[in-house]
């Protein structure tokens, strides 16, 4: 891989070699295996437990960016759909977000028929067959939370009846993105005290609970232990309900409650964070073993330790052939300068750093440009102007007189991005 860095302080093209950077080698644990055989081993995969001949393990599938793993998915399904959905298997899909949802059902080609979303939110809980009807369709389509929040609260997967596909547990099921063999759980202990003073007037039982939580001063130490009732699971869930729609706008409360509900009738411990203080964390309640077997697809599973533990903890934790990406060839610029969602989203700063970019676009106006940066950065509207994107498009690039250039999007982070590099 070629890596080049400069200054944008200075001369765009004055190009420093900086020494070999460690980090930038990734080796990954698995074995690896070309795409064709990565994807033959994931559709092998699902067409098992389509038709219920899988072995019940968690099956994790690594797909890089860009090497098409969800639209192969879609591809799997579709076919399905035009043979006529052989077998009488059934799927259900669980999506970070709606957003998704919308994305699967069209990739997937499904008719109105064929689908449904489990889901309290009104809008998706109406598409296809509708929510009430979900037991009929071919295909569920769960948000990650929701399921969550279904397996705390029956216990194992083939207790949630909700999830049932004319009164059996679904066969195929797929979790695309990162899972955690238990749900994580961590908030800021200053949240926790100061939720029963914003509560108190529309859930003061709560309140009360979350008062007995305190923890002294002299008490607050590392490794120090909560022990939270079960009472809190059907309180904190009550109030999340209750206080929806203010809590759109409160994320670490609407984190917070989460976390209370997931750690009712468990423990969590004290840790100390340079930036927020003192933290509690904890673990909910893990993965019940019948929801194997279960397809992960996350992108990033090769290079996550955590599957790894969970391999070495678990019989049931099996690795398919991963689809790597290859960027052997690929020449990286660096630009030693910060680009965090808070920076981007001053117009001042955004406008130096899509200046920059866009500059260096132009000179080399003959090739193509993948520009992958902060997916809320992309979607944001900053003193009710334009998106970063647009702002390239139509301030930059337009100025310039280049109308040839692929500017492409990808989500979660950006180049250039402040890193520390390690020799």
């Amino acid at each position: 891989m070629n890596f080049e860095c400069f200054d944008f302080g200075t001369d765009y093209s004055d190009y420093v070699t900086p020494p070999f950077l460690g980090f930038l080698e990734a080796p990954s644990t698995l074995a690896v295996k070309p795409l064709a055989n990565a994807f033959k081993a994931l559709n092998q995969t699902m067409e098992e437990c389509l038709h219920s001949r899988c072995k019940p393990a968690f099956h994790i599938f690594s797909g890089d960016c860009g090497t098409g793993k969800s639209t192969n998915v879609h591809r799997f399904i579709s076919a399905w759909k035009k043979a006529g959905f052989t077998g009488d298997g059934s799927v259900i899909i669980f999506l970070g977000s709606f957003k998704e949802v919308d994305s699967y059902r069209i990739g997937c080609e499904l008719d109105a028929a064929d689908y449904a979303c489990m889901t309290p939110n009104p809008v998706y809980a109406a598409i296809g067959r509708g929510k009430n009807q979900a037991g009929k369709a071919k295909v569920l389509f769960v948000t990650h939370q929701q399921a969550w929040r279904k397996l705390l609260d029956a216990g194992s997967f083939e207790a949630i009846t909700d999830f049932h596909y004319q009164g059996r547990p679904r066969s195929l099921r797929l979790w695309d993105e990162l899972i955690n063999p238990a749900y994580p759980v961590s908030f800021r202990l200053d949240l926790l005290h100061g939720l029963p003073a914003l509560i108190r007037l529309h859930a003061p039982e709560l309140a009360e609970v979350v008062d007995t939580l305190h923890v002294r001063a002299a008490d607050r130490r590392e490794g120090y232990r909560l022990a939270f009732p079960k009472t809190l699971r059907k309180l904190a869930s009550a109030c999340a309900m209750a206080c929806r729609d203010w809590l759109r706008g409160h994320k670490d409360y609407a984190s917070l409650l989460e976390g209370l509900i997931h750690l009712a009738g468990r423990e969590g411990v004290l840790r100390k964070d340079n930036l927020y203080g003192w933290i509690v964390a904890g673990i909910g309640q893990p993965l019940p073993d019948d929801f194997a077997p279960l397809i992960i697809l996350d992108g990033s599973a090769r290079l996550r330790p955590s599957y790894r533990a969970w391999a070495d903890r678990s019989p049931n934790v099996s690795f398919l052939p991963p689809a790597m990406a290859i960027y052997f060839k690929a020449k990286i610029h660096w630009w030693d300068k910060g680009a965090s969602k808070a920076t981007l989203s001053n117009p001042v700063d955004s406008s130096v750093i899509v200046g920059a970019c866009v500059e260096l676009i132009n000179r080399r106006s003959d090739e193509q440009w993948l520009i992958i940066y902060h997916k809320d950065a992309f979607e944001s509207r900053y003193e009710g102007g334009l998106s970063i994107i647009d702002d390239m498009k139509q301030r930059r690039l337009s100025r310039a007189g280049t109308h040839n250039h692929h500017v492409m999007a990808a989500a979660r982070w950006m180049l250039p991005r402040k890193t520390s590099a390690r020799r």
